[in-house]
């Protein structure tokens, strides 16, 4: 296991389906701070709402990066939905930081496979 992260560089030698696993790799190591953080400051209801947006995000990436047929539409829309909803939740109720990072790592990773499903 590699002790740093890999630089900018060292991710654009890699082919664009490999930076999208990754980054969805990223978003899945810390997608379970989202719901430790948020547990008992939102409604249950709420939270599992946000949680199954991050998650739809992610899968969808993660999906695309396998090169299985998703739809580059469906990706934008829950790469927006995962990004609104933390973000939203972190700006009402002043959580940490990490809700922010979950969301901008689901978002990151779908609205790349979404890029790069229109540039392909």
């Amino acid at each position: 296991m590699a002790d740093t992260l890999p630089t900018r560089e060292e991710l654009e030698q890699l082919p664009v389906r490999a930076i999208v696993a990754y980054a969805a790799r990223c978003a899945r190591r810390v997608q379970p701070l989202y719901n430790v953080i948020l547990t008992g400051k939102i409604p249950d209801e709420e939270l599992k709402k946000h949680c199954q947006d991050i998650d739809r995000a992610v899968t969808l990436a993660e999906r695309w990066a396998l090169n299985e047929s998703v739809s580059i539409n469906d990706i934008r829309v829950a790469a927006e939905a995962a990004y609104a909803a933390a973000n939203a939740v972190a700006n009402a109720n002043a959580v940490a930081n990490a809700v922010v990072a979950d969301a901008d790592a689901a978002y990151a990773a779908a609205y790349a496979a979404a890029a790069a499903a229109r540039a392909a």
